[in-house]
């Protein structure tokens, strides 16, 4: 089901960029960031759970980045070989089989650079990826604050998905604001923490703590669904990497964007469901297969060509 849904992504994003336009750079390069934190907890000996970066947030964004002419590279804090949360390790998924078994990429983990090596004018975009071990070494890494300011302001991107957002709850701008205040962010909740039974390990709630930033925590009705928001120049996703990675293109080109991107799941009668996605922004909003919809009729027969399947 997750490889059917993930092709389905693919093409009808294509079309969105299709529609505005949008022409990849070559010259540009994305700095991918993990965790170097492997365990649930302050202490090792004392963890219940291991954890580290989830494979499939780095792997997707890597792949298609890098099929648009973008340059990546790999960093975490400590720098070296990061720990993988065991639970992502799942070599069904194309991209994370790929990744594993093509050395030259796999040697960009294996050698993860430095945090405090690197040198923001070097990227156009930084993307945090998630995993539990965010938590813990990403909030007050000085070097990730360093890195996400200066790229921003820089006019770059800064994208997060699932607890990649960590790194952005003690980021603060050059007038002293937070990063997220007032605006929209999405992020894991605080709903999926007490589902995955983590709620209590954790040294603060991720939705409670962009909240306390003055971030609008932005979220999908449905547990463990997609759900992107692009503000401005910051992209942060609930779940998986797909549809902020498309989001980080899209924005890369869309100076100034707002707008907002959510996936669900429609019911309709007769055992067919559909994937919907919904845009919404300053235009007001837009549902692609929705009842009201008002996408023109030939991109909504291909949106429904390409999404609806039985079920």
């Amino acid at each position: 089901m997750t490889n059917t849904i993930y092709r389905f992504f693919k093409p009808l994003l294509f079309i969105v960029l299709g529609m505005l336009s949008l022409t990849a750079m070559a010259s540009d390069k994305v700095l991918i960031v993990v965790t170097s934190h492997g365990y649930i907890g302050e202490d090792e000996a004392s963890s219940k759970k291991d954890t580290g970066y989830f494979l499939s947030e780095v792997t997707h964004p890597y792949y298609e980045l890098k099929a648009a002419g973008f340059e990546i590279d790999i960093a975490s804090p400590e720098g070296g070989l990061p720990p993988m949360d065991p639970g992502s390790y799942k070599l069904s998924d194309d991209d994370n089989k790929r990744f594993m078994e093509t050395p030259e990429d796999w040697s960009k983990m294996e050698t993860s650079l430095r945090l405090e090596e690197i040198k923001s004018d070097d990227y156009a975009a930084i993307v945090f990826a998630g995993g539990h071990g965010t938590m813990w070494d990403f909030p007050d890494n000085a070097d990730i604050q360093r890195l996400t300011r200066e790229i921003y302001e820089n006019n770059g991107v800064v994208a997060a998905v699932c607890h990649g957002p960590a790194a952005l709850v003690n980021v603060t701008l050059s007038d002293g604001e937070y990063l997220v205040a007032n605006r929209e962010v999405s992020t894991f909740t605080n709903i999926e923490e007490r589902i995955v039974r983590l709620y209590s390990d954790m040294p603060f709630l991720l939705e409670t703590r962009l909240e306390q930033r003055g971030a609008n925590v932005s979220k999908s009705w449905i547990p463990f669904m997609e759900k992107v928001s692009v503000d401005e120049r910051l992209v942060t996703g609930q779940n998986r990497t797909q549809p902020v990675l498309w989001a980080v293109r899209l924005c890369s080109y869309c100076n100034n964007a707002k707008f907002s991107v959510s996936f669900h799941l429609k019911c309709p009668p007769r055992g067919h469901f559909a994937i919907c996605i919904e845009l919404s922004g300053s235009q007001g909003s837009i549902e692609f297969l929705g009842e009201n919809s008002n996408v023109p009729f030939y991109l909504h027969s291909i949106f429904r060509g390409c999404l609806s399947c039985s079920g």
